[in-house]
């Protein structure tokens, strides 16, 4: 069964003539901290994308994707980002007359109709509507999550475009490095 999200794996052929004599289990040290820092780039170009897209502060969406452990000796990752959905009134939600307008949650301005900003006791603030036919209860009004907008095409292709450029410039870096520390061993 495949892993939801998306995988960094090596393609050797590119970085055979770049070894220069590294081989397996030498290797997997430089490999490993280069996929590392190629799905830290990625997380940090996604949550741009997701950012403009949805208008949530980056901040927001970088705490809300992160990727696999990678042990020396793993040549693939994959980059994950959370399933829980957002709070309406973190996508700039303010109270019109009609009801409660949220900047993009969708990738474009909404009015929730029939729908309110409240305080509650505790000390959340929330965008709210009734769910029953007297004033009591009250439902929070909830926007996507980020794993519906990561799954979006555009954000996809620039999340891949990262990796394709980054990965071959960060390998090559790290074993650079690991070759002149075991020069100097």
């Amino acid at each position: 069964m495949a892993k939801p999200g998306i995988s960094i794996s090596i393609d050797w052929s590119h970085f055979l003539e770049r070894c220069h004599g590294l081989r397996r289990p030498a290797l997997d040290r430089p490999v490993a901290l280069a996929l590392v820092d190629t799905a830290k780039a990625a997380n940090v170009k996604a949550a741009s994308s997701i950012a403009r897209h949805t208008g949530l502060r980056s901040a927001t969406v970088k705490q809300r994707l992160f990727y696999d452990r990678v042990n020396i000796g793993d040549y693939q990752t994959y980059l994950r980002s959370s399933r829980r959905l957002i709070p309406l009134m973190q996508f700039g939600a303010r109270q019109t007359n009609p009801g409660v307008r949220a900047a993009r949650p969708w990738g474009k301005p909404q009015v929730f109709k029939s729908t309110f900003i409240a305080t509650m006791p505790s000390g959340h603030r929330g965008v709210f509507r009734r769910s029953g036919s007297r004033s009591l209860p009250i439902k929070e009004m909830m926007g996507p999550s980020i794993h519906g907008t990561f799954a979006q095409p555009s954000v996809q292709a620039t999340v891949r475009a990262t990796i394709r450029q980054r990965l071959p410039v960060l390998l090559a870096r790290r074993i650079k490095s690991e070759q002149r520390r075991a020069g100097r061993g």
